[in-house]
């Protein structure tokens, strides 16, 4: 009997140091990182930021395990944010100034790769298995060869093979259907879609899979969502959507899938899917089921408590998509969840603009920025680690030649407009001041003007600006001719 004791005793023993070196082991392991990038996201639509409409019981479950920030911007539009994210760099450095004034073709910087290190580069040298899915929208290259991402899957309007929809380097966004029955493709195999295929549920899975077959390595995922956009503009034409007073077509939410309370797809009786009306609130609530699929997957695979989830946007929700007034176009949701990560139910007030992103997952990789390049990005590291940091004094973003600045309680916004905002950052009660009020606006002024000499400003006499601009208005003119177009022949 003793005997059988002191087997089980050291049995027991054994299982308890092999499961705390279990423990220790995956301790010491870097952390997987998931990059949620949505799409025209303000942080006003969020519960946390004082949203009472929209119930995202998954995204406030992040925030609450988590921390979120007060402020954080992005740019007005899609594409400069995209570009400060993935370079840590304003767009002075990148001259991605807005969606259309970009480099094209052969200019420097059309192609980011070849001037500049970017998040995916970084996390490869960091010892990572990359991938992303969804919306890239950042023009030209090879998504492995040149881009860095082990596997993908993206709309093949952007691949090699689909180059006659848009031939220059330049990727139009709206050009193919991006929701229902949109182009799909993962990892340079094209899938043939139906109408009855959503194509953010066939990124979604891929990306599920990729993490399953990933789950023992560290891996990188930038999950850039097209939700919640709205319908691109051929997407498809309904009656509906036709503005009275114009006759031209609005861009309207798309319809989501519509699932039961566990989640399961209804069916109507022909076979075909039930579908949501298209409203903000229906794609924001989608997007937060499956941001609810991710974090089930997580830790049905045990690997939750070892990777860290990101949550942002790109730019501001349409109404404010665009806009350099006060603060609307680029105050976007962030929040943060993972190992180690401060849990806060407070917002951290923190100033953190998308150029910040860089340095600070380097930082977490445990791996060195390049040191020929300049980062205007600041690492925001040790503050979600809970160690001594000292928040950045202004953050910026610019659309086209409009210049945007933020201080802890000032902004200076792209019209060159003076607002207060005190310790609020819900866009209540902020307070539009003349430069020469008093002394704190001459003072606020005096600084801004100062901070402003640090970051070249875009010169509107040169080649570049006037072509970029010839573009735009051309497109204006593309634009008005679909617009009036219908029916609108499938791409």
């Amino acid at each position: 009997m003793n005997k059988m004791k002191n087997s089980i005793f050291c049995l027991l023993l054994l299982l308890l140091v092999s499961n705390l070196g279990f423990a220790q082991q995956k301790k010491s392991l870097k952390p997987n990182i998931i990059f949620i990038l949505a799409d025209d996201l303000s942080a006003k639509e969020l519960s946390m930021y004082g949203n009472q409409e929209h119930k995202t019981p998954n995204i406030d479950r992040l925030a609450k395990e988590g921390v979120h920030f007060s402020t954080c911007w992005g740019a007005a539009v899609c594409s400069p944010a995209r570009a400060m994210l993935l370079t840590g760099k304003y767009a002075y450095q990148t001259q991605w100034y807005s969606v259309r004034l970009t480099p094209k073709g052969d200019e420097p910087n059309a192609c980011l790769y070849k001037q500049h290190a970017l998040l995916s580069t970084i996390a490869k040298q960091a010892g990572y298995t990359t991938a992303m899915s969804g919306k890239w929208q950042m023009g030209c290259g090879d998504p492995t060869k040149d881009w860095k991402w082990d596997e993908w899957s993206l709309p093949y309007k952007y691949l090699p093979w689909h180059g006659d929809v848009c031939p220059d380097s330049f990727i139009l966004a709206g050009q193919v259907p991006m929701y229902w029955g949109g182009p799909f493709g993962a990892n340079g195999i094209a899938k043939k879609t139906s109408q009855q295929d959503f194509t953010e549920d066939l990124h979604n899975d891929f990306m599920l899979d990729f993490i399953t077959r990933h789950k023992n390595e560290p891996f990188f995922y930038y999950y850039t969502t097209n939700l919640p956009h709205v319908s691109w503009d051929y997407e498809h034409r309904n009656p509906n959507d036709i503005d009275k007073k114009t006759g031209k077509y609005n861009w309207n939410y798309v319809e989501m899938p519509k699932r039961d309370s566990n989640g399961t797809q209804l069916f109507r009786p022909d076979g075909s899917k039930q579908k949501t009306e298209g409203t903000l609130k229906a794609d924001i609530e989608y997007l937060d089921y499956q941001i609810g699929k991710l974090i089930k997957k997580l830790k049905d695979l045990h690997i939750y408590d070892n990777t860290l989830i990101i949550f942002t946007a790109d730019n501001a929700t349409k109404g404010w998509k665009g806009s350099v007034e006060e603060e609307h176009g680029p105050r976007v949701p962030l929040i943060i969840e993972g190992p180690g990560i401060i849990k806060d139910p407070k917002p951290q007030t923190a100033l953190v603009d998308f150029t910040d992103f860089l340095p600070t997952l380097a930082q977490i990789m445990k791996t060195e920025l390049p040191k020929n390049e300049h980062m205007d990005g600041k690492s925001f590291y040790p503050l979600l680690y809970g160690k001594p940091f000292e928040s950045r004094e202004w953050i910026y973003t610019n659309h086209d030649q409009y210049r945007m600045f933020r201080s802890s309680q000032w902004i200076l916004d792209g019209y060159k407009t003076l607002w207060f905002s005190g310790e609020n950052r819900n866009h209540i009660g902020y307070k539009k001041l003349p430069y020469q009020a008093n002394d704190s606006t001459k003072n606020a002024m005096d600084y801004f003007n100062k901070v402003s000499k640090q970051i070249p400003d875009l010169d509107i006499t040169t080649e570049f600006f006037k072509k970029s601009k010839s573009y735009y208005e051309d497109y204006k003119k593309v634009k008005e001719v679909e617009n009036s177009t219908m029916p609108l022949d499938k791409p």
